[in-house]
């Protein structure tokens, strides 16, 4: 598909599939891009109502955050045509399915594999599970940042200049 903008559902949760998770967003530079990301930043700063350049027709307003804004908007028809909504398993899975999420995952193959898993490509960790990043990221049988647990983004107290 020649698309826009990539984002990723929720799938890898028990009740998540076909929720976009924001936090994984992929665009081209292209004019579509641009005037998604303006209209997007002009609802924000409005709040409640107002029309889109993409679509005038479109009276939506952005009163919480992206994530439930990219979530409205993927009824849309430029939505459908622009933005590729693909796997969160395999490009946007929660850092808590590494050691458990509090609402239950869709498939416990994920917490088995864990990093090891050949379908990952983005393990996002947010929310509660963003703690837990270093030990997954830094643990010696891993070693994903190849500095070790002194190493940049592994070392736990901050680092001197």
């Amino acid at each position: 598909d020649n698309k826009d903008i990539l984002v990723a559902n929720e799938d890898w949760l028990q009740n998540g599939d076909g929720r976009i998770n924001g936090g994984m967003v992929f665009a081209k530079n292209s004019e579509f891009s641009r005037r998604f990301f303006r209209d997007t930043f002009d609802c924000h700063v409005r709040g409640a109502g107002g029309t889109w350049q993409l679509d005038p027709q479109l009276d939506q307003g952005c009163t919480t955050n992206e994530q439930l804004l990219l979530n409205d908007l993927k009824g849309n028809a430029f939505f459908k045509e622009h933005v590729m909504v693909e796997s969160g398993k395999k490009y946007n899975r929660g850092g808590c399915t590494v050691f458990g999420c509090g609402e239950g995952i869709s498939d416990s193959h994920m917490e088995e594999l864990g990093i090891k898993d050949p379908d990952l490509e983005i393990l996002h960790f947010m929310g509660g599970s963003k703690n837990g990043a270093p030990s997954v990221l830094c643990a010696a049988e891993h070693n994903l940042t190849q500095e070790g647990p002194e190493g940049y983004g592994c070392r736990e107290e901050p680092w001197e200049r």
